[in-house]
Parts: C-alpha cells; sequence; structure tokens
C-alpha cells in the first residue's frame, strides 16, 4: 500500500511538473508574440497601441527588457512625449548589456533633451560621455554640439562643430557650412522689436516688414476705420463721444496690431533658422 501511493505522489508530482512546463511554454510564446504584434503596431504608425501592448510585456515578463523598453521608449518619443521617452531609455540603459546599444541609448536620451529644450543638460551628457578615439563617433558627438550650439544661437561655436564633424577630405563641404553662417543678419530677421516698433508708428508695417502681407492689410484697414470713424464721431458730436465709442476698439486693434507684429516676427524668424539648420545638416549628412 505504501509502495502504491508513493508511486501515486510521484506520478502526481511529474503531471503537475509538466502542466507546469506547458504553462510556461505557453506564457513565453504569448509574450513573444506580444511584441511581434507591437513591432507590427509601431511599423503602422499605431504608436498608442504599441506602448499599451509592451507595458503589457514589460509588467508580465523580464524577457528582452531592455529591447522592450527602448521600444516603448520610440513609441513614446515618436507621439512627442519625450519625457516619457526619456525615462523608458533610463531604463533600457540600466538592462542594456552591449557597448554599442548603451551607445545608442545615450543618443536617443540627448535626442529626447533637445526635442524638450534642455540644451543644457544634452550638452552635458554629451561631454561627459565616455572619451572615445574612433573617428565616426568623434565626428557624431561634433554634429550633435552643432545642433545644441545652433539651438542657443551660439553660431559661432556651432560652425565650429559642424564643420569638425565632416571628414578632412570634404573641403566643399565644409566651404558650404562656413558659408551659411556668413551671413549673421539672416538669422536675426525678421526682428521682433523692430516690427513692433513700425506698427506702432504704422499700424500695419510691422507686418509688412515681417513678410505676412494678408495681416499688414487687416491691421492697417482696422485701425484705420476706427480712427475715420473716432474722428468723424469729433467732428460732429463732441470729443467724449469720441473717446467713450470708439477709442476702446481703436486702441485694443492697435494694441493687438503690434502683438500681432511681434509675434508674426518672432514666427518668421524661427522658420528662416530652421530652414538654414536644414541647409547645414542636409550638407554634413551627404
Amino acid at each position: 500500500m505504501q509502495t502504491q501511493s508513493a508511486h501515486s505522489i510521484t506520478t502526481k508530482v511529474i503531471l503537475l511538473f509538466l502542466i507546469f512546463l506547458l504553462k510556461l511554454n505557453i506564457y513565453a510564446q504569448n509574450i513573444d508574440e506580444t511584441i511581434i504584434l507591437a513591432d507590427k503596431m509601431f511599423s503602422k504608425k499605431e504608436y498608442s497601441t504599441t506602448i499599451e501592448l509592451l507595458k503589457r510585456v514589460i509588467f508580465f515578463s523580464e524577457i528582452k527588457q531592455s529591447e522592450v523598453f527602448e521600444k516603448c521608449g520610440d513609441a513614446y518619443f515618436m507621439q512627442n512625449d519625450y519625457k516619457n521617452a526619456l525615462n523608458l531609455y533610463d531604463s533600457a540603459f540600466v538592462y542594456s548589456s552591449t557597448k554599442q546599444n548603451i551607445q545608442e541609448l545615450i543618443y536617443k536620451k540627448i535626442d529626447c533633451l533637445i526635442f524638450s529644450g534642455k540644451y543644457n543638460d544634452a550638452e552635458l551628457m554629451i561631454l561627459t560621455s565616455e572619451e572615445t578615439n574612433i573617428s565616426e563617433e568623434i565626428k557624431r558627438k561634433n554634429f550633435y554640439l552643432g545642433i545644441i550650439y545652433y539651438a542657443q544661437t551660439n553660431y559661432e561655436k556651432s560652425k565650429e562643430f559642424f564643420i569638425n564633424s565632416l571628414n578632412d577630405t570634404a573641403i566643399m563641404a565644409k566651404s558650404e557650412v562656413s558659408e551659411l553662417f556668413k551671413k549673421k543678419k539672416y538669422f536675426e530677421r525678421p526682428n521682433p522689436k523692430i516690427a513692433g516698433i513700425f506698427s506702432l508708428i504704422v499700424p500695419g508695417s510691422g507686418q509688412l516688414y515681417a513678410g505676412d502681407y494678408k495681416n499688414a492689410i487687416n491691421s492697417f484697414l482696422l485701425v484705420a476705420v476706427f480712427a475715420a470713424i473716432g474722428t468723424d464721431m469729433l467732428i460732429r458730436y463732441a470729443w467724449y463721444d469720441s473717446l467713450i465709442s470708439v477709442s476702446p476698439w481703436f486702441l485694443r486693434y492697435y494694441t493687438g496690431g503690434y502683438k500681432n507684429a511681434v509675434d508674426i516676427a518672432r514666427q518668421k524668424r524661427t522658420e528662416r533658422r530652421n530652414k538654414r539648420l536644414n541647409e547645414i545638416i542636409e550638407i554634413t549628412r551627404k
């Protein structure tokens, strides 16, 4: 009886062990399938779905931790959620085991900082990263520093690092980059302060200076109409009638025109700077 009982217990243990292995195998397959599905969703630009799938993998499994954290960070990055992307790249960094992957994660973190406008943090991360004698890595660092100093409007340093990111034999490209930095006034035009002053002197002229002809005409006509109405009331009735009835509207559009001119000039200047940066990047990435 004891022998049969022991045999029965052993059989049950073996069966339980086999069931456990079967469940473990199914579980592993489900995790792998979820990762594959997340990759498909990412390729289809379904980033929110990608994030939800990968969060499930992160919660229930420790398989491919670095890879999963990084891919989830990539999905957040594509949604312009740089804060969450940076946190996930940090997590991927902890689990990463290869030097190459660690280096790539560092630059992904730098991308997050740059796109978040944290240029000083991005600069510090580059300058404190591991020193290397590899030519391509040095050029990559110089390229990123060129972007950072450009964003900080330090164009002299930006030019220096962009040029240093090029091969020594790329004489023509270096000359082209240097030429794009020569006209310093290009980076400051249109000047928002000048646009504001022009708008105060002649309504609409600030927008005209900034190159926005439609808003220039609108601003001029609106202020001119209320000025004409105010003048007419001043002649026909009394000065206080004109002051009470028309002045609030006149001042509203007059000051609104000033603010509009400043905003348009600032936006146009940013567009010009971004266009020039894209030209520089295009040359350096050839």
